[in-house]
């Protein structure tokens, strides 16, 4: 049996942060286990999450400091949606005081900047395993 692609979308300002995500995990992509679709604001984020294509992410990666809504605020409005099952999300920043409150909205993961590229891969893969079995 096939295992389901683990469809992530990725939010950043930057787009050379979403560059940087798509290429690692270029390999992945290409071989259909992971799909992934980014956002430049955290409100088409949200406008994606709300659409059909939406209904699929089961991880967001998303950057703390963006203009309008910051990756919190993306945060806590995702988890008062409360969909189910909630997706995954893992909070990127610079600052890492931001750290707690992530958490404290309900953050699965928190990684500082400058991101270490193989512990965000490793924890996506292993999350992509644990959700296969």
């Amino acid at each position: 049996m096939n295992a389901k692609p683990l469809h992530v979308l990725a939010v950043d300002d930057e787009p050379a942060a979403l560059t940087i995500i798509q290429r690692l995990f270029r390999k992945e992509s290409k071989s259909g286990d992971i799909k992934i679709d980014c956002a430049n604001t955290a409100q088409q984020a949200l406008e994606i999450l709300n659409s059909q294509r939406g209904t699929d992410i089961v991880l967001i990666l998303s950057d703390v400091n963006m203009p309008g809504m910051s990756g919190i605020e993306l945060l806590a409005a995702i988890r008062q949606k409360n969909p189910s099952p909630p997706p995954f999300v893992f909070v990127i920043s610079a600052y890492n005081e931001r750290a707690e409150e992530a958490k404290r909205f309900g953050a699965d993961s928190f990684f500082p900047k400058p991101l270490d590229m193989d512990a965000l891969k490793t924890r996506v893969l292993e999350l992509r395993e644990i959700l296969n079995q």
